[in-house]
């Protein structure tokens, strides 16, 4: 019995001295984490025009094509999105050519009080007509005809409010020597000049704009023809170009109409990784064609040799890889500063 005890607590012992001799298995080492996804804001404009549907088509390209990404459309206008976007409240904007020349180097210091220089240029979209929308029944055919009449620029921070400011700027005019000012979207304008609270609707977007196009349905409506002088003076000051608005377009104005014309592209902010910029741009080049759902004019418009047309701002420089890779020719204007 002695001796069967003995080996009981021999074994004992050796047990104790492997357990406490050998370490116990390392733990596995924890799953890494997934890296975070970058959620990108894409400022665009009003219900009505073409801006949001586009924003949303560039959505759903950068979701799906750019590994890591996914993006959103969110109202805007053409001023507040450079504004937001140089802030960083946004990382991409539509926006036009002239406002962010303008912006870009402080030309208009009551609109922009600050230099924007956290926005670069993204690519173009389309050139679009700066006009002034009136019912043909009250006979206003001149600049001098508007004084007086009740009117909308569009809404505050749209690029279409600037535009026509420099119009009647030209003309030695300003909103003070119109009539009663309503600031409001494309839609509401409609209905207001259709229930005739007001004469005259200031409005930079594609031709026509689904809106105004129902009221001339019932009541034709004329665009207003404005001097060649002012055209030419509207871009010499300010980088405007021209644009003709074939007749019919609207019902009622039988005439090809020449205008001021503006073009509508895409900014990002600086701080934008480069890679994420550089994919971007080669998904929206891969399938630009997506962008010709928003409306059927755009299939003349968005289009490659058109991608760096009415550039006035330094390129990003991801979007200044891809488009060098492309071969496409960079304008003096869009040479990247970063």
């Amino acid at each position: 019995m002695k001796r069967g005890l003995f080996v009981a607590v021999i074994m004992l012992l050796i047990v104790a001295l492997f357990v406490t001799g050998c370490p116990a298995p390392a733990p596995a080492p924890p799953t890494p984490a997934p890296p975070a996804e970058m959620i990108l804001k894409i400022g665009t404009g009003p219900i009505g025009g073409y801006w949001f549907p586009g924003g949303a088509v560039l959505s759903q390209i950068i979701t799906e094509f750019v590994p890591g990404v996914s993006a959103s459309p969110t109202l805007g206008g053409a001023v507040s999105n450079i504004k937001d976007t140089h802030k960083g409240r946004m990382q991409i904007g539509y926006t036009y050519n002239v406002n962010c020349f303008e912006g870009y180097n402080q030309l208009a210091p009551e609109i922009f009080p600050e230099k924007l220089t956290d926005i670069r240029y993204l690519f173009n979209m389309y050139a679009t007509p700066v006009h002034i929308i009136t019912r043909k029944a009250d006979n206003l055919r001149t600049m001098e005809d508007l004084r007086g009449h009740d009117f909308s620029p569009g809404k505050e921070g749209w690029g279409g409010r600037v535009a026509f400011e420099r119009t009647l700027e030209w003309a030695g005019m300003s909103f003070d020597d119109l009539g009663k000012c309503t600031y409001c979207g494309y839609a509401e304008g409609a209905l207001l000049m259709k229930d005739k609270h007001i004469d005259v609707y200031g409005i930079a977007t594609m031709c026509p704009s689904a809106p105004f196009l129902d009221v001339a349905v019932f009541d034709p409506i004329w665009i207003i023809q404005v001097p060649d002088e002012m055209i030419e003076w509207m871009t010499e000051k300010y980088g405007y170009g021209e644009f003709i608005i074939p007749a019919d377009t609207y019902p009622g104005t039988d005439v090809d109409v020449r205008c001021p014309g503006m073009f509508a592209h895409w900014v990002v902010n600086v701080d934008v990784p480069e890679d994420v910029v550089y994919q971007i741009t080669k998904a929206s080049w891969e399938n630009y064609t997506r962008f010709h759902e928003v409306q059927t004019d755009l299939k003349k418009y968005v289009l490659h040799e058109n991608f760096l047309q009415g550039a006035s701002i330094p390129l990003h420089k991801g979007a200044y890889k891809f488009f060098k890779e492309v071969g496409l020719e960079i304008p003096e204007a869009a040479m990247p500063v970063d």
